[in-house]
């Protein structure tokens, strides 16, 4: 799993995360994905790059990215 990469090839990635609690038998209903231009952008959730929506899911590997076409030599925050 990429952590910070510098760069990456694909125009879709996929992405994962994990979920953490300090509760037992916590299990992930929804998420929601918000991808911003800048680190304010994001911290203030506004996704002025994608927002996924609420979705129902447990699914938390290999969401594939559905936003606007990531541009080169651009950093991006989720």
């Amino acid at each position: 799993m990429l952590q910070n990469p510098l760069g990456i090839d694909v125009q879709k990635p996929r992405l994962s995360w994990q979920l953490e609690s300090r509760q037992r038998n916590v299990v992930q209903q929804s998420y929601q994905i918000i991808v911003s231009s800048s680190l304010q952008k994001l911290q203030s959730n506004v996704a002025d790059v994608w927002n996924s929506g609420v979705i129902t899911s447990s699914q938390s590997a290999q969401v594939q990215y559905a936003g606007k076409t990531l541009q080169s030599a651009t950093t991006y925050y989720w």
